[in-house]
């Protein structure tokens, strides 16, 4: 009977440059701290799509946005069967 809740990033307003795939989600390098190197895919997605993919395993999904400090939460239960 747990809540399951994310954050994430919001995309940043305006025109990003860099990379994109041919499904239009910017692609970014992400270096870390011992010095290997990611490319990382950021997929922004919107309030319908996060609903469908989460529909089959959730229920009560809530998505929460914070453009100020440009952040999502998305919290659900998961579904008992």
């Amino acid at each position: 009977d747990g809540r399951v809740v994310f954050c994430d990033q919001l995309p940043r307003p305006g025109p990003t440059s860099g990379e994109y795939d041919a499904e239009g989600n910017l692609i970014v390098m992400r270096q870390l701290p011992d010095g290997s190197s990611y490319r990382v895919i950021k997929h922004h997605l919107a309030d319908e799509k996060i609903r469908e993919i989460f529909s089959p395993y959730a229920e009560r999904v809530e998505i929460r946005r914070f453009p100020d400090c440009r952040r999502i939460v998305v919290s659900y239960q998961i579904k008992t069967r």
